[in-house]
């Protein structure tokens, strides 16, 4: 309760916990505004450490920058190779088909797609078989050869084999059937 006499935050009630407070207390407790001159030392200490933030930010992403650069540059000359694609070896058969899933849906989206939404700009006919038969080979290459790698886990269970197999061959006969469709198409001209 607020006494305006004594100038003083007082106890409603004697039992209470929370002491009296008068007003020179609370001139003690709490704290003094800012001067102008206060808040304007402040605002350049604080200006000061966002800059040097923003100065130690830039220095390590421009070094990164240029040890990116040196890494193509190393590249280009032939020194470093790009790293080849290390099929995993899996412990069960489950990890094996989750891992191959996720593989075989990467390369349906990335290339399979690709190759079919462009089989409609190519007219050249053997063109179309070349860049059919290279993704054939591509998709052995990335997807089938997790099967191959792993093959001691199938052999209690090859009926699961020819199932992953045939996976790939389902996905891969689409952009084969719209080939096809495109040839046909072609040589009607």
């Amino acid at each position: 309760m607020v006494n305006h006499v004594r100038q003083s935050i007082q106890r409603r009630y004697k039992n209470e916990r929370k002491p009296n407070v008068t007003l020179k207390q609370a001139e003690k407790i709490l704290p003094k505004p800012k001067t102008a001159e206060e808040k304007a030392k402040a605002k350049k200490v604080r200006d000061k450490k966002k800059q040097e933030k923003e100065t130690e930010a830039f220095k390590k992403r421009e070094a990164q920058v240029k040890a990116l650069g040196k890494v193509v540059a190393r590249r280009k000359k032939g020194e470093i190779k790009k790293p080849s694609s290390v099929v995993p070896e899996f412990k069960t058969l489950k990890q094996l088909e989750t891992f191959y899933m996720k593989a075989l849906e990467k390369f349906r989206k990335q290339e399979i797609m690709k190759f079919v939404n462009r089989l409609k700009g190519l007219d050249d006919i053997k063109q179309i078989k070349d860049e059919r038969k290279a993704l054939r080979q591509k998709g052995r290459k990335n997807v089938l050869d997790i099967l191959e790698a792993n093959e001691e886990l199938f052999e209690d269970d090859e009926d699961k084999y020819d199932e992953l197999d045939d996976r790939f061959e389902k996905v891969f006969n689409v952009a084969f059937e719209k080939a096809g469709d495109r040839i046909k198409e072609l040589k009607k001209k």
